[in-house]
């Protein structure tokens, strides 16, 4: 890890330069203490003035002790002389006497004041609070310094420079700690400020966005930390001048976050530059002059050249412990460098070593929770599998995955959905490394539990975090913060016109970043978001009966090669740990071919085969696919028991889950007030109709129409015809939705009919914010995994938050369902007023709604199951939905037959029971049964699975 210099930005205005001003009530005494003092007061100021603060600590407690005498300590001027030594002895690290003092101006200050809301308390609060940090006490300095922020926020308001320095100064604190969010949140709070106030090559501007690259850097967003370092390099130049601790400071800086894009050569020379100004500056025996070093050694060992990178380390190893002594972060971060080479170098004793050393001082000065500790503790994982001592192993891995979970959630909550999908890029590799390939290459109960709980995190973690932050907004009821959701969202929307027509976005992605944050921090007086992220395998097990398993399918690169591995992690009642079970590689389940997936016993025989001793005397399996799994019905493949006679579904329930972390969260019962029905809609309604019908919806909050950014040109309809030929009226789909009336009716659940003219897309969007409980929509989807809206060069010049953000936009935009009126933007989009919604729904779009309370929505269209197949889940029609706030999903993964889709749906909500109070309580098993009733019907006229496996059900479970 590389070093990281932070230039700390202080609270106030520090007073040191006031050593001969001083201010008493009473003027006789205040003449005495001055005709003493003042000659103390002038000198003592020089000796500040030229970094001699030994002497001026000298000088300085000399003139304090003849205002003591003569004034008392219950006055301004003792209170300022505290606060000047105070400072004076940070500067030479004596923090401890530096807390003392500064504590004592404080309260002196209370005192002769008569309350906190007072300059000089607070300018002694903050003073205080960055000795604390330096100290490396930070839950201290940062209760002191939200106290200072909000004294200035009340003395000043906030934008004025400082509240500005306040915010800067926490911001430093919460960095030391380890929160880089909360950093990142508070510097650019204070950079808006200074750079109004203050301008941009102002002291203190310089030095916050310094500070706020290196937070960005370390939340993984290298491209924004370049952008602010070289920002810094440039400006601290022209003001400073290149031989300057600062400027040498932004090289310093600036060449670490080139690295961490793989950029070595501009790390190299930017590094070696300044550590020539560190040399001039300070001299080869100094912190500063080892920091470069240290980096120059990172840099060559990601060059493969170890042997210069061991000699530069050592080296800057022992600067370090000359200077700093031991136990010092920097001192630590050195061994741990080091120990990452000799591990390169095959001396995995001398790995474990160093990096033992490493975690023993970051848990002394830092603490457990530190992100720091948490990197040694997988470090030291990993090193000591290569040395074969497999208990510290375990013991290890097992601490580091426990860690980080903490560590990801506690940073997820004051992170943007770009921070929080750069945070988990970086913690991703080893969570897969330490957990799955681990556990599938030792058999150890431990390892399998900590596998568990990792892809209980991990699977849908993204997903799962916007999905828990946009809920608890959209539940605070409060107008003003619902009125910034709904900005924040219609900004997105203009991103993504503004992508797709190649046009600039950074104004509109820094109103974005602006508005995320104000609702991030907000959203705390409502809750943690990340709450419900944080499930465990033995929260799990708690909610499985004797006859139950749970099953997390994964999938993981072996040995960093191309080969993809299938585990399961499976999980009993009586189980003391979960167990993992080995399946296959992927290319055996693409050997089976598309055409025998469902017509022969070779996927159960990769798939449940050799799960077949975990689940004897199992009745119900609850499972959660990954990978190619996604896109296969692995719960209606036939058995491999009798060769493939029987389905692996006849003998068991199946119960198919986005995460079995679905079994230990708390849910609403299941309560069904209200359905909205669509079906036999007409796709060659006029435009002029689409016009009037649009005029009788308001237009919803934080709606857009996206539907322009993609047109589709796959085949999208139920009966495979070519959509530029005009979308086919589907007969099936109107009485699919008369079959879903009648139902409700008889249960007394009211319910919307939209058919022919009236079924468009804006009466679908209406449908925001009306907590309907079910959705049936029979219509054509599509699904296009051949054209992409984004170019990959484009990509480049996005961070790779905003890269995955742009793909996952993208892909939603290639999945989507066709409305009332379709026909007239997929034959000519200019046919469709921009002021209407043009019947063609995007997954985006209905990412963008608000369907909470929606337990149930039936996608009888084809392949409304597929989508981006990621680390992340599937990127489609279901992530959209999910997103919205829907619970159970019935979707299909390939094209369907119209009239066996009629039959099958009809069937499904004939067989669901609702009791008395609204209540469905046989979801699962109305689907089972409508799946064998089209399979035995007509003397098996759609027994062939492509008439009835396509459909699955996905969380239905509540």
């Amino acid at each position: 890890m590389m070093l990281r210099i932070i230039i700390i930005s202080y609270l106030l205005a520090i007073t040191c330069n006031a050593f001969a001003q001083t201010d008493d009530n009473d003027e006789s005494i205040r003449s005495i203490a001055l005709a003493k003092s003042d000659s103390l007061f002038a000198i003592g100021g020089e000796l500040y003035n030229l970094g001699r603060y030994k002497e001026a600590i000298k000088i300085g407690t000399e003139a304090m002790n003849i205002l003591e005498k003569e004034c008392g300590r219950e006055n301004e001027t003792y209170a300022t002389s505290l606060d000047n030594l105070s400072f004076c002895y940070s500067q030479l690290g004596n923090y401890k006497e530096a807390i003392k003092l500064g504590t004592e101006a404080m309260n002196i200050w209370e005192e002769v004041h008569y309350c906190k809301e007072d300059p000089y308390y607070v300018n002694s609060l903050g003073n205080v609070a960055t000795y604390y940090c330096l100290l490396g006490k930070y839950s201290e300095a940062i209760k002191l310094g939200t106290e200072a922020m909000n004294l200035c926020e009340i003395l000043y308001g906030n934008e004025h420079a400082y509240y500005a320095y306040s915010l800067s100064a926490l911001a430093t604190s919460y960095y030391h700690s380890g929160n880089y969010g909360e950093s990142i949140m508070l510097a650019t709070g204070a950079i808006d400020v200074f750079e109004k106030k203050l301008g941009k090559k102002h002291p203190d501007y310089i030095t916050t966005l310094n500070d706020l690259a290196t937070y960005n850097n370390c939340v993984g967003n290298y491209t924004e930390a370049v952008r602010h370092g070289s920002e810094t390099m440039i400006i601290s130049e022209e003001v400073y001048g290149k031989l300057h601790p600062i400027y040498a400071r932004s090289l310093n800086n600036l060449a670490c976050y080139y690295s961490n894009l793989g950029r070595y050569t501009e790390a190299i020379m930017f590094e070696t530059e300044a550590m020539n100004i560190c040399e001039k500056l300070y001299g080869k025996k100094s912190s500063e002059y080892a920091n470069t070093i240290s980096n120059l050694a990172n840099f060559y060992f990601y060059i493969d050249n170890n042997t210069e990178a061991i000699r530069l380390g050592v080296e800057a190893m022992k600067i370090c412990e000359e200077m700093l002594g031991k136990e010092c972060p920097e001192y630590a971060n050195i061994l741990s460098n080091i120990a990452g080479y000799e591990y390169s170098m095959g001396n995995y004793n001398n790995a474990v070593k160093f990096e033992t050393e490493a975690m023993d001082i970051r848990e002394k000065v830092l603490g457990t929770e530190h992100p720091d500790y948490v990197s040694s503790l997988g470090k030291l994982a990993h090193y000591n599998l290569w040395t074969q001592n497999l208990s510290m192993f375990s013991y290890f891995a097992s601490a580091y995955t426990s860690s980080a979970t903490k560590d990801i959630l506690s940073e997820f909550s004051s992170l943007t959905a770009e921070e929080r999908t750069l945070l988990w890029h970086k913690y991703q590799q080893k969570f897969e490394r330490l957990s799955h390939l681990y556990s599938f290459c030792l058999a150890n109960d431990s390892l399998a539990g900590n596998g568990y709980n990792t892809v209980l995190l991990s699977k849908g973690l993204l997903l799962n975090s916007e999905i828990e932050f946009s809920k608890m907004i959209q539940e605070s009821e409060k107008e003003d913060i619902l009125e910034r959701w709904d900005e924040l969202r219609l900004l997105r929307n203009c991103i993504n016109k503004f992508r797709e027509a190649n046009k600039p976005t950074d104004s509109l992605s820094y109103e974005a970043v602006n508005i995320e944050r104000q609702l991030i921090k907000r959203s705390r007086a409502y809750g943690n978001f990340t709450k419900n992220l944080a499930v465990t395998w033995k929260q799990v097990k708690e909610n499985l009966n004797s006859k139950d398993i749970a099953i997390e399918f994964v999938s993981f690169s072996w040995n960093n090669t191309d080969s993809t591995m299938y585990i399961a992690y499976t999980l009993r009642k009586d189980w003391e740990y979960p167990r993992m079970v080995l399946l296959f590689e992927e290319k055996e389940l693409k050997a089976v071919g598309s055409d025998n997936l469902y017509t022969s016993d070779k996927v159960a025989s990769l798939v449940w085969k050799p799960l077949a001793d975990v689940l004897e005397g199992v009745e119900t399996v609850y499972f959660s696919p990954s990978g190619e799994l996604y896109n296969i019905a692995i719960e209606s493949v036939p058995s491999w028991k009798d060769g493939g006679k029987s389905l692996v579904s006849d003998k068991r329930n199946f119960y198919r889950l986005s995460s079995t972390r679905e079994l230990a969260l708390i849910k609403d019962e299941s309560r069904w007030d209200e359905a909205a029905v669509y079906g036999g809609l007409q796709y060659d309604m006029s435009v002029s109709s689409m016009v009037d019908d649009g005029k009788q919806y308001p237009k919803q909050r934080g709606v857009a129409d996206l539907s322009f950014i993609v047109t589709s040109d796959d085949d999208a309809t139920r009966d495979d015809r070519d959509v530029y030929q005009g979308l086919p009226y589907l007969k099936g789909t109107k009485v699919e939705a008369m079959a879903v009336k009648n139902r409700m009716d008889a249960d007394n659940v009211p319910v919307q009919l939209f058919t022919d003219n009236i079924g468009t897309e804006a009466s679908f969007k209406a449908l925001s914010g009306r907590k309907t409980s079910i959705i049936h929509i029979g219509t054509h989807g599509f699904f296009n995994n051949k054209k992409k809206v984004y170019d990959e060069k484009e990509l480049l010049s996005f961070g790779l938050g905003n890269q995955k953000k742009v793909i996952e936009d993208a892909a939603l935009t290639n999945s989507g369902l066709y409305f009332a009126g379709a026909d007239n933007a997929l034959q000519d989009k200019s046919s469709v007023p921009d002021s209407i919604d043009d019947g063609k729904l995007t997954a985006l779009e209905i990412a963008q709604l608000d369907l909470r309370g929606l337990d149930l929505v039936v996608l009888s269209a084809c392949q409304t199951g597929l989508g981006e197949i990621t680390g992340d889940g599937v990127f489609g029609l279901q992530r959209g939905f999910k997103k919205a706030g829907a619970q159970t999903i019935v979707m299909s993964l390939w094209k369907v037959d119209d009239d066996a889709t009629t039959e099958f749906m009809t069937r499904f909500f004939q067989n669901i029971e609702i009791d008395g109070e609204g209540h469905p309580t046989n979801k699962q098993q109305a689907f089972r049964d409508a799946q064998r009733h089209l399979r035995t019907m007509d003397g098996g006229k759609f027994n062939d699975p492509k008439y009835w496996a396509a459909f699955v059900m996905l969380d239905g479970i509540n």
